[in-house]
């Protein structure tokens, strides 16, 4: 009878600590993408890198893009002032592919010749999303992410 309260008692601790684990997973999730401050994105390869960088500054958000050493583009740093609804397309784009599911990405894959991503997303209430990769990216970043430089590089065309 001893054996089976420890071990009734035992199963009763693992599923109360599963559950603690799987409510802590879920909050650490959650994100409200309306308390974006600030994105950083940049891509890199083949000696070549280009930098979006979206930031409220002054009460107005800026968005910046920096392109180094690229085969098709001069050297560049341009600005531009967006509103409201450039950066509310922004949100929706990070919210509609879960982005908050990026963060802590972090991988390699061993080819020498390829290319790699930085994310950065922060936000007013201190939760960060931050993901990094090299040849190998997490999901649905691929699609997230040409849609934000679609969004970003039209600013400056």
């Amino acid at each position: 009878m001893k054996r089976l309260k420890t071990l009734v008692f035992l199963l009763v601790c693992a599923a109360i600590f599963a559950s603690a684990a799987m409510v802590y997973a879920f909050a650490r999730n959650l994100v409200n993408y309306d308390k974006l401050t600030e994105i950083k994105l940049a891509y890199y390869g083949w000696g070549a890198s280009t930098e979006y960088k979206l930031a409220q500054r002054d009460g107005a958000w800026l968005v910046s893009r920096e392109v180094r050493g690229s085969f098709f583009e001069e050297d560049s740093y341009n600005e531009a002032v967006v509103g409201e609804e450039f950066v509310q397309k922004i949100k929706k784009i990070l919210s509609d592919n879960e982005a908050q599911k990026w963060d802590g990405f972090d991988k390699s894959e061993n080819y020498y010749d390829g290319g790699g991503f930085i994310f950065y997303a922060g936000f007013s209430d201190g939760k960060q999303i931050n993901a990094r990769g090299y040849m190998t990216e997490p999901y649905t970043f691929y699609t997230a992410s040409r849609a934000l430089s679609e969004q970003f590089s039209s600013l400056f065309e």
